[in-house]
């Protein structure tokens, strides 16, 4: 089968208000089994807000970016970044997102 015809995995970006040295977007991925496994170890409870660890943990496992950089975003790109990979882990997945 011709990989071009395989669907492609959607993928949200995030452009960061505050970039961290040269990292100035994120690119969230639909979440594979490594991602679903450290999502899970993180410990969300449905319903309930994920702390600001468990926020930092997801936007981790989704787009790559080491937790230690994470913690030098701000907040408001914290709170951005959390918004925008959303749609994937609910399974609504979109193609871009604004900060």
């Amino acid at each position: 089968m011709d990989s071009s015809s395989l669907p492609a995995w959607a993928t949200i970006t995030y452009p960061l208000i505050f970039p961290v040295g040269d990292l100035t977007t994120l690119t969230f991925s639909e979440p594979n089994g490594e991602a679903l496994e450290a999502i899970d170890e993180l410990g969300i409870e449905e319903g309930k807000t994920p702390s600001v660890r468990q926020t930092m943990g997801l936007i981790s496992a989704l787009s790559g970016v080491p937790v230690e950089t994470i913690r030098k975003f701000n907040q408001r790109d914290i709170k951005g970044a959390a918004n925008a990979l959303v749609p994937l882990v609910t399974g609504e997945p979109e193609t871009s997102a604004s900060p």
